[in-house]
């Protein structure tokens, strides 16, 4: 299948998505306030690249029961995959909760043309236009993007793999990359 990626169409959906993505942060708070697994994620991150690993001090529910992870420090419902990519965003932007609120908000975004893209080749146009407005607009991708949670990173890895499974020449051991990034 041909992948369609039309450029009027994908950049104005994707400035409506960055609109929403900040409006939404304007309206949510007079600050930038992350969940407690926004802050686990970034003390997780904090810990990574201060040389502890993957570990973090934030305590864990009591329903919880003992592992091996648990007791290295990390919760066996956890994603890994996410800290490391937010230990990246704050090697390039500072370590701080505004970064991880726009770590989340970058793959909100992100995940729109790739969205598109699919929509346009598989179903046409208005559907592209239709299905990437509703994945704008609908509030719990818009919550998950304001409070530094692991979602949008997992949504925009799996558009990524549908993205790359239907292109002209699918490379399968990319696609399976890319899921295996998103399992972690």
């Amino acid at each position: 299948m041909s992948i369609k990626w039309p450029k009027k169409e994908i950049l104005f959906l994707t400035s409506l998505g960055i609109c929403v993505f900040l409006i939404s942060l304007f309206l949510h708070d007079d600050t930038l306030d992350l969940t407690a697994d926004g802050k686990f994620y970034s003390d997780t991150a904090r810990n990574f690249l201060d040389g502890n690993g993957l570990t973090t001090k934030a305590a864990f529910p009591s329903f919880i029961k003992y592992s091996p992870l648990t007791a290295a420090g990390w919760p066996p419902y956890a994603p890994i995959f996410f800290p490391i990519v937010l230990s990246l965003f704050f090697l390039m932007f500072g370590i701080s909760g505004s970064t991880t609120i726009f770590t989340s908000g970058f793959f909100y975004v992100l995940t729109i043309p790739f969205l598109y893209s699919i929509a346009a080749t598989i179903f046409g146009k208005k559907t592209a236009i239709l299905s990437s407005l509703m994945y704008i607009f609908h509030p719990s991708f818009v919550f998950y993007a304001n409070i530094g949670m692991s979602e949008p990173l997992f949504i925009f890895l799996i558009v990524l793999a549908t993205y790359l499974a239907i292109k002209t020449n699918p490379n399968y051991f990319y696609v399976g990359l890319v899921l295996c990034l998103a399992s972690i």
